[in-house]
This record gives structure tokens, sequence and C-alpha cells, in this order.
């Protein structure tokens, strides 16, 4: 699947919705600041949050112009501080 004209790899985003699903689990992350990366694959961005992991969410479902409280980046930049593996 081709990618969308908005968003972009790298992006810091806040997932806004859950797309209609009445899954308690898919409600654990709303309103949670997140980096996404674009995934042809599933025709979605492929979203890392703090403390949660890492998931799957259509565009629509995300907030591509978030306003970002200085807690929040910092609890995502220690999240994704601790996931890169070191390099070689």
């Amino acid at each position: 699947m081709s990618r969308p004209p908005y968003g972009r790899d790298g992006q810091w985003v806040r997932i806004v919705s859950t797309g209609g699903s009445t899954d308690p689990e898919d409600a654990v992350d709303l309103g949670a600041v997140a980096v996404a990366h674009w995934f042809g694959a599933e025709g979605a961005w492929f979203v890392t949050v703090a403390g949660s992991g890492t998931g799957i969410h259509p565009g629509e479902c995300l907030d591509f112009a978030p306003e970002i409280t200085e807690v929040e980046a910092t609890e995502l930049r220690s999240w994704l501080g601790r996931s890169t593996p070191p390099s070689s």
C-alpha cells in the first residue's frame, strides 16, 4: 500500500481513537504520545508508545500535530533510548 500524504517516519503523534474498537486492550494507549513509522505491508502506522511497546494503528486514529508536554517528551525519549540496540 502506498504511503499517505501526511505524516513522516519518526514523527511524534498522539493516539486519539481506537478506530471503533470496544476491546479494552485497544483503549490502553488512547491519548498516549508515540513515535510513528509507516508500515506499508499493513497500510498503517507502526507506533511505539512508552511503557507499552509497539502496535499498528491506522492514520485516522492518530493526531499528527499533537501538543506534547515536557513530561511526555521526556518519558518517550527515555523509553526509546532504552529500546534502541547499541551500535556496533
